[in-house]
C-alpha cells in the first residue's frame, strides 16, 4: 500500500545522531496517518546499523521505521535514491541524520504541499544548534558567483548582489533559488517526472542540481517557515559555497562535485571561467588581507583543488577511501 509520507534518513557512521533524529520524529509520525521512516545505512562498516535497529526495537518504533543496509557507499544521492525505492509514497522527506524535527513540522510541510500543488520541492525553516536561522534558500551558483565567493569583499558583494549565493530574504522563494537538502519535501509526481538524483554527485551540489532540474520541468520551489527543523551541522555549513569562516582543506569529492555542476550547466568554458573568476576574486581578497591583516576565508589549498577537481569533470565520482565499504 502506498504511503502518504516516507522519510529517508542516510546513515554513515552516525548512529547516535540517527537515533536522536528518530526520537524527534516519534510523536510527529504517530500523530499523522500512513507515515514511514526508512534509514539507509551507506555501508558504514562499523555495525552502526545494528545500533540503530536495536534502538528502534527498544523504543517500539518498528511499526513506522526500518533500517536497510547498502553494500557500498555510493554517496548521498545514491543513498536517497535507494531510500525512495523502498516504499511508494505521495511525498518523500529527505532528512539529514543531524537534524531534530520540531513539533508540527511534518504536518506544516504536508499542508504547504497541499496548498501549493505546483511546488515540487518544499523546504522547512532550518535552525542551527544555537537556535539561529540556518540559511536554507540560496541563489543558483553561476560562474560569476565564483568571483564573489573568491573575493569575499563587501564591495564585490554589492556590485554583484544577484550573484551572492546566500539569500537572506526568505519571505518568498524566487525562481533562481535552490533549497538545502538537509531537509526537503519532494512530491512523488515531481520525482517521477524529473527522475532520481544524479549519482554522479557523491556529495555536495546534488541539491543545486536537482533544484534546477525540478524548475526546468516546470515545477516551483516552496518554502514553509512554519515547519521548523534544527540542523545540528548547520553552523559549520561546509556544503554552502561562500561560507564565511576559514576552513580546513575540503574533501576531493567537493571539488569534483563543483566541477561536475559547472560543466553540466555551463560547459567546459563555463567551468574554466568559474575557476578563473574565483582566482581573480581570491587575488582581490589577498590584497585586502595584506593591507588590513584580515585572516583568509577560503579552504586551505582551495585554489589548487578547484583546478585539480576540474580534470575530467563529468566522470563518475571517485569514492574516498573512508567512504568505501569495509
Amino acid at each position: 500500500m502506498s504511503k502518504r509520507l516516507v522519510i529517508v534518513i542516510i546513515n554513515y557512521r552516525t548512529p547516535e545522531l540517527v537515533v536522536d533524529c528518530l526520537a524527534s520524529l516519534a510523536h510527529e509520525v504517530t500523530s499523522l496517518e500512513n507515515v514511514f521512516a526508512v534509514v539507509i545505512d551507506n555501508a558504514s562498516g562499523d555495525q552502526s546499523h545494528l545500533q540503530i535497529d536495536q534502538a528502534i526495537q527498544e523504543q517500539g518504533w518498528s511499526d513506522w521505521c526500518e533500517v536497510y543496509q547498502e553494500n557500498d557507499n555510493r554517496g548521498f544521492s545514491a543513498g536517497n535514491n535507494a531510500g525512495m525505492k523502498v516504499h511508494e509514497a505521495e511525498f518523500y522527506l529527505l532528512l539529514n541524520s543531524d537534524t531534530l524535527v520540531h513539533p508540527g513540522a511534518l504536518a506544516h510541510l504536508l499542508r504547504s504541499a497541499e496548498e501549493n500543488p505546483r511546488a515540487g520541492l518544499i523546504g522547512p525553516q532550518l535552525l542551527t544548534s544555537e537556535g539561529q536561522l540556518d540559511l536554507s534558500v540560496f541563489r543558483t551558483p553561476q560562474p560569476l558567483s565564483e568571483l564573489v565567493r573568491g573575493a569575499h569583499l563587501s564591495v564585490i558583494d554589492r556590485l554583484f548582489a544577484r550573484h551572492v549565493i546566500a539569500d537572506e530574504d526568505l519571505d518568498e522563494p524566487k525562481e533562481n533559488t535552490w533549497l538545502s537538502f538537509a531537509a526537503v519535501l519532494l512530491r512523488r509526481e515531481t520525482f517521477e517526472q524529473v527522475g532520481p538524483m544524479d549519482e554522479g554527485f557523491f556529495m555536495y551540489f546534488e541539491d543545486i542540481d536537482y533544484g534546477r532540474r525540478v524548475r526546468s520541468a516546470g515545477w516551483e520551489l516552496g518554502y514553509c517557515p512554519e515547519s521548523v527543523i534544527t540542523h545540528l551541522g548547520g553552523a559549520s555549513a561546509v556544503n554552502v559555497p561562500g561560507c564565511e569562516s576559514r576552513r580546513p582543506r575540503g574533501p576531493r569529492y567537493f571539488y569534483e562535485a563543483r566541477s561536475r555542476y559547472f560543466c553540466k550547466y555551463y560547459g567546459l568554458v563555463g567551468l574554466w571561467s568559474a575557476n578563473i573568476l574565483w582566482t581573480v576574486g581570491k587575488g582581490l581578497s589577498l590584497m585586502r588581507q595584506v593591507t588590513s591583516g584580515r585572516p583568509p576565508h577560503s579552504c586551505q589549498a582551495e585554489g589548487r583543488d578547484i583546478w585539480i577537481g576540474s580534470i575530467r569533470p563529468l566522470r563518475p565520482p571517485s569514492l574516498p577511501q573512508k567512504a568505501r565499504s569495509q
